[in-house]
């Protein structure tokens, strides 16, 4: 979501490349063709920044192999077929936070408990070789597990310094929503410091998948009478809804208004009451999510009308100038047009 294609960048140096190659194995049968083997390979590689060797690659492989013949084939029908090009495979959204290392799967909370105590046992004094993979793995099978399972886990292991602290960096970096559902509940059942929830909540704001469960979930944090108290935490909050919403519009087709306007109505209510810090965040919070439907909202304290919001404070004036960076991304004539009058 936070990627932006550059078309400078890609005339005078191509940062993303792929190339995907296909091998067929064929045999000749009575009846036409038999596929007794196909292997696709494919190979993506995208430099974010301009620095020689600074690329990162991702390679998907897939081998599929013809083993017997169940029940007879339905014989084809004899018609004309036209010509729709190479043979393409289309794969469900399952694994849609790749990369990921094949494991197989037997029994999930076993098998994460064996992980946790390898990674703590090899890397108690220097990092082991095989402790990248082993965290990768970590948050493969949490990925996989239920909510109940990391309850469990979590019951087992939380008075346990190390185990918590290999835990509260994994579950985060699952990328999913009951990870999310997790940290909010265990902070409000005061399970989690300060300092934890900070962590975490930081986290998850980049790794948690956006989509109309998780902005919700934390629609609700910015409600929490806890999180509010704590400057720190209201803060990482209220600006991680709105990234959550950029992130969403950016992987969706649709992006609704709605999951906007809590923050719209707030940040009217804070100018009727002066509240200048408030007013600041919540043009942050717009700013963030970038979503068209706020321009008004911002609009209303700019300069621009000779209207109250002129004796608004400067700063807010400049936060305010600098929450239209995202949404001239989508609507660069209106913004344009403000920034003329301006």
């Amino acid at each position: 979501a936070y990627t932006e294609k550059c078309e400078k960048c890609q005339r005078e140096s191509k940062n993303l490349r792929g190339s995907t190659s296909y091998r067929y194995v064929l045999k000749p049968v009575p009846s036409g063709i038999m596929i007794l083997e196909a292997d696709v390979n494919e190979l993506i590689q995208f430099s974010p920044v301009s620095e020689r060797y600074g690329a990162v690659q991702t390679e998907t492989r897939q081998t599929l192999s013809f083993l017997e013949i169940e029940k007879s084939p339905i014989a084809p029908i004899s018609a004309e077929y036209h010509h729709r090009g190479s043979l393409k495979y289309e794969f469900s959204n399952e694994f849609d936070l790749s990369p990921f290392q094949l494991a197989k799967v037997t029994d999930e909370r076993a098998q994460i408990e064996e992980l946790l105590n390898h990674l703590i046992t090899h890397n108690a004094e220097e990092v082991n070789e095989h402790a990248p993979l082993k965290y990768w793995e970590l948050i493969q099978f949490l990925r996989l597990a239920r909510y109940e399972d990391l309850e469990a886990v979590w019951n087992k292991y939380k008075n346990m310094p190390s185990h918590r602290l290999w835990l509260l960096e994994a579950i985060p970096a699952t990328g999913t929503t009951a990870a999310l559902r997790f940290i909010k509940e265990k902070f409000q059942a005061e399970d989690l410091s300060v300092a934890e929830a900070v962590r975490t909540l930081v986290a998850a704001v980049h790794m948690v998948k956006a989509n109309p469960e998780s902005i919700k979930l934390f629609e609700t944090l910015t409600e929490d009478n806890k999180i509010n108290a704590n400057p720190v935490l209201r803060e990482i909050v209220f600006l991680g809804y709105g990234t959550m919403i950029s992130k969403y519009s950016a992987e969706s087709d649709v992006s609704p208004a709605e999951h906007i306007k809590p923050i719209q109505k707030r940040l009217s209510e804070a100018v009727s009451k002066g509240e200048t810090e408030d007013i600041i965040l919540y043009v942050k919070v717009l700013g963030n999510a970038g979503h068209p439907s706020s321009l008004k909202s911002i609009t209303k304290i700019m300069p621009v009308h000779g209207t109250a919001a002129a004796s608004l404070p400067i700063r807010v004036h400049i936060e305010a100038i600098m929450a239209l960076r995202n949404i001239a991304k989508e609507e660069p004539r209106m913004v344009q047009e403000l920034a003329l009058q301006l």
